[in-house]
């Protein structure tokens, strides 16, 4: 079964490592480059970490598969030289369209992200779609990070992302929305992934104002911002009906609405609407009336208007557009936004929600 394992996982890197070479004009020899598949950026004391993980591809071994990547990284006391050292360390030409996630330690993220978006701007084969996360895990254990069906970190954090984006669970950004967000002068948030026991997950949001991260995001208060940024989204919550018992509720969004417009005194309105509709399971042979079905969709209904509101009210309190909804008005004024100060705009809104549930799924009423 071991040996299996390793062939199989040799067979998915050539598969890959093929991929990008013939997508690439010009390209360098394999043997004469240094594949990375994810590259992170830390604050190390008054340092600079710059590093990534860089893919085992010449020894066609057995070890290949119990090492998939290996860990490079480098600092200085700026990022431009750190950048440099990185280079020189590295055993052949640092290639850069292979990378699946870009981690930015927390501290870093702190002290601003302006220069790494710079220095990643001046990197000839960089991915604009690649996704980007915040961590506090140590730079190493992401990198040589290894799931049962990934290459290596870059690759799971990638596949975490993109399998809750397929249950409409979560949101992601990737490296172009953060250059749009900063070219629009409005904030963004990124996943945080962590490390726990062992096992790499999603640990909230990481909110931005420009260049710099302002505060954290739980991920259970995430739920209100993947409502107003996704464009569907499914969150799961527990329902209590006296005389039946306790279990699982999952809401799906199936039509969103959001305004944004200047009311009769000047200031900022956003007035946003959901609907959405419940899909239940209730345990054993129990039968819910039509009284308790109709107390379940608005206790449901009252906790997901408190999570888009709770999230809305965190933007005016920083006066931080990361919510997007800068776009919403500019479908009708976007030249009249230019010539406003967003974030005084977005700290003295009027917010206005309303949340209703529509059909209710695999149930019976009695």
């Amino acid at each position: 079964m071991k040996r299996k394992n390793k062939v199989v996982c040799l067979s998915l890197c050539i598969a890959f490592f093929s991929c990008f070479l013939c997508s690439c004009t010009g390209y360098t020899e394999i043997e004469n480059m240094d594949i990375l598949t994810s590259h992170f950026v830390y604050k190390n004391g008054d340092k600079i970490q710059l590093g990534g993980g860089i893919a085992n591809v010449r020894s066609l071994s057995d070890s290949m598969a119990d090492k998939p990547v290996s860990y490079i990284s480098a600092q200085a006391d700026s990022l431009y030289e750190a950048s440099k050292k990185l280079a020189l360390s590295a055993d052949h030409k640092l290639f850069y369209g292979g990378i699946r996630a870009l981690v930015i330690g927390n501290e870093y993220a702190d002290s601003g992200v302006g220069e790494f978006l710079d220095y990643l701007n001046t990197l000839p084969d960089h991915r604009a779609n690649v996704s980007v996360f915040t961590s506090s895990a140590p730079a190493r254990d992401i990198v040589e990070y290894k799931a049962v069906n990934d290459f290596s970190g870059g690759f799971a954090a990638e596949s975490i992302v993109s399998t809750l984006q397929s249950q409409n669970a979560m949101i992601n950004c990737s490296l172009s929305k953060i250059l749009e967000a900063k070219l629009q002068g409005v904030g963004f948030a990124l996943p945080d992934i962590e490390i726990a026991d062992g096992v790499m997950g999603v640990n909230g949001y990481s909110v931005f104002d420009g260049e710099k991260k302002i505060f954290h995001i739980d991920a259970l208060s995430g739920a209100g911002l993947n409502y107003i940024l996704s464009k569907k989204a499914r969150e799961g919550y527990m329902a209590v009906v006296p005389d039946v018992g306790e279990f699982e509720v999952y809401c799906e969004m199936v039509k969103k609405d959001i305004d944004v417009f200047e009311g009769a005194d000047g200031r900022l309105c956003t007035d946003i609407s959901f609907v959405f509709d419940i899909v239940m399971s209730v345990p054993g042979d129990e039968y819910l009336t039509h009284e308790q079905t109709q107390q379940i969709k608005r206790n449901v209904s009252d906790i997901i208007n408190k999570q888009i509101n709770d999230i809305l009210n965190i933007a005016k309190e920083q006066g931080c557009d990361f919510l997007e909804l800068y776009k919403a008005y500019q479908t009708k004024k976007r030249a009249r936004f230019y010539k406003l100060d967003w974030k005084k705009m977005i700290s003295e809104m009027n917010i206005s929600t309303n949340v209703s549930i529509d059909k209710v799924k695999n149930k019976a009423l009695r």
